[in-house]
């Protein structure tokens, strides 16, 4: 049997722990929700299949009632963990309780003493664990919905890591998130708290990462450049790093597990931050590609002639169909719109698709 549990507080925190009864339906089930903002009790409630008498205004209202799950998700304020704790503890309740769960050492021990007296368990969440690239999409996947429904842009104000994770699982956070961010046009800072690096970065540079290294699961390659400071970057395979240093860029090939660096032109591999688009000899097969990440498409090329060309264009404010209309005028092109953007059964979007051919 699954454990029952309740959301208190369906704020962001205790909405993503409760995610793991969408994961595995077979350990975990919600059943109930109490908050005081409506909304967010409603948006619960439909996530949750919740049926109106199982939805609280309060952890008082809750706990006024007998014991109706097995335990707590208790994601309130910092100041209110103590307050929504204890009488949920009295009531029966088992609790995972978000960090920190007291704001002073005699709220703390009041608290320490409840849940020895009522013989419940109480676990502190004080991070999440990685799970996989999965998981984040799915938890983003109402962002690119946003996007979609209503064409306005979105930002991602702060992403970033608990630094007690192991190196590999702070990497794989970092690339996801922002991998998903970039495929769906989404503005994003990865946030260094309180000025703390989450070891992402060398202690000794005391900088964070301008642009992480982004994975895309259709290439062969992962790339980064450095704009200013110095970085180490870490490796999968090879457990090790390297240093970057300004203008220092890292290829990594991720079938042969071979990487290699070399110095560039900053200004052309930044330039996307300033919205621009900036190709020195360049092939057609590269300009393809960084304006499928641009433009958040699918574009295929079939070359049916062989030939190759090589490309020197900087772009600012053109759109899509009138950049390929000029690649067209370089060479024998014909593009076309095979697909426009679908929603799918699950929830989540087909990428417009673009058929190139060169003749």
């Amino acid at each position: 049997m699954p454990v029952s549990a309740i959301i208190v507080g369906a704020g962001h925190r205790a909405m993503l722990y409760a995610s793991y009864a969408k994961l595995h339906p077979e350990a975990l089930t919600i059943v109930g929700v109490a908050d005081p903002d409506p909304i967010r009790r409603k948006k619960a409630a439909a996530c949750y299949h919740i049926p109106q008498d199982m939805c609280f205004e309060s952890a008082e209202a809750l706990a006024a009632r007998p014991q109706l799950a097995d335990a707590i998700i208790n994601g309130t304020m910092d100041t209110q963990h103590v307050s929504t704790a204890i009488p949920l503890l009295r009531a029966g309740y088992h609790m995972l309780l978000e960090k920190p769960f007291a704001v002073n050492e005699a709220e703390m021990w009041e608290l320490v003493r409840t849940a020895r007296e009522t013989g419940r368990r109480m676990d502190l969440y004080e991070g999440l664990t990685y799970m996989d690239r999965d998981f984040v999409y799915r938890f983003l996947q109402p962002a690119a919905d946003f996007i979609a429904e209503h064409d306005l842009p979105l930002y991602c104000g702060e992403y970033g890591v608990i630094d007690n994770a192991d190196l590999e699982s702070r990497a794989a956070w970092t690339q996801d998130v922002a991998a998903f961010c970039t495929q769906h046009g989404i503005g994003r800072a990865l946030w260094s708290y309180r000025g703390m690096n989450f070891r992402l970065v060398d202690d000794e540079t005391k900088q964070m990462l301008q642009d992480f290294l982004i994975s895309y699961d259709n290439e062969d390659y992962v790339e980064t450049v450095l704009e200013s400071g110095r970085v180490n970057i870490f490796i999968p395979k090879y457990e090790t790093s390297v240093v970057l240093k300004p203008g220092e860029h890292l290829l990594y090939d991720k079938k042969a597990l071979q990487f290699v660096k070399s110095e560039v032109d900053v200004s052309e591999k930044v330039a996307w931050k300033d919205g621009k688009l900036i190709f020195r000899n360049s092939s057609l097969e590269e300009v393809l590609k960084r304006l499928s990440r641009h433009f958040n498409v699918d574009i295929a090329l079939n070359n049916r002639s062989g030939k190759q060309y090589r490309y020197r264009a900087t772009f600012r404010d053109e759109t899509l169909s009138q950049i390929l209309d000029y690649l067209s005028k370089s060479a024998m092109i014909k593009w076309k719109t095979e697909e426009e953007s679908v929603l799918q059964s699950d929830g989540t979007f087909v990428r417009k698709k673009i058929i190139v051919d060169l003749y």
